[in-house]
């Protein structure tokens, strides 16, 4: 169940960026996009959408890791 869950954060961590990249919303709405887009519920998306937000500023910590504009 564990790696399961690593799987689907994995998964959802890209899809979080690519609609950071795309500009399509502001991050703070990223949860019902991401939903549809991941076929979980709103309440799962938020989750992820947490780990993702809560693993970003670690991701900032790795040089190269997030392109700065």
């Amino acid at each position: 169940v564990g790696s399961m869950n690593v799987l689907i954060q994995d998964e959802a961590n890209v899809v979080f960026e690519s609609l950071k990249e795309s500009g399509i919303t502001n991050m703070f709405g990223a949860a019902p996009y991401a939903a549809e887009m991941l076929g979980v519920s709103l309440e799962e998306a938020k989750v992820l959408h947490k780990g993702w937000m809560e693993g970003y500023t670690l991701w900032a910590d790795i040089p190269g890791c997030i392109e700065e504009d």
